[in-house]
């Protein structure tokens, strides 16, 4: 950018000097060429400053884009410092409310795998109905499934 704005000021430099020693000029086709010379030194600062300008604008873009996963992280951040992680059963662990007093089967509980892409995704709870009768939770974005015999006591 600032190479381009040098080459502007060099260029508008020029130009004045070929200005002044224009009119010194008494010949027509003297003028005419001069006046070419300016033109062309006019559109070649024209062209640095049309680069500058394609320049800076991709960069502001690309502070705007950086902004937005800024927010966004600090979003999910604020977000994220709601929750604990906690054995659910055997080996078993789950993100769930923090100061959790509920029991763990009526307890909303996210998804590890999700939690950690930053994604909030609820694990779905399920019983067989013969025995041994194991729950089930199953998330439904990244497809984990966990069987489990009983829940862990939370209290």
């Amino acid at each position: 950018m600032y190479t381009e704005i040098s080459a502007a000021f060099t260029s508008i430099n020029a130009l004045t000097t070929l200005l002044k020693s224009a009119q010194s000029l008494g010949n027509y086709n003297e003028i005419v060429a001069a006046v070419s010379e300016v033109n062309a030194k006019l559109i070649l600062a024209q062209t640095g400053a049309l680069a500058g300008l394609e320049k800076q604008q991709a960069q502001s873009s690309q502070i705007d884009e950086l902004e937005k996963q800024l927010v966004k992280l600090k979003n999910w951040e604020a977000e994220a410092s709601n929750y604990e992680t906690f054995q659910v059963a055997r080996g078993l662990f789950a993100y769930v409310i923090k100061g959790n007093v509920q029991p763990m089967t009526s307890t909303q509980k996210l998804c590890s795998n999700c939690f950690h892409k930053q994604i909030k995704s609820f694990l779905q709870e399920a019983r067989e109905r013969t025995p041994p009768r194991n729950y089930r939770l199953t998330c439904h974005i990244c497809n984990s499934k966990d069987e489990f015999h009983e829940y862990i006591d939370c209290s």
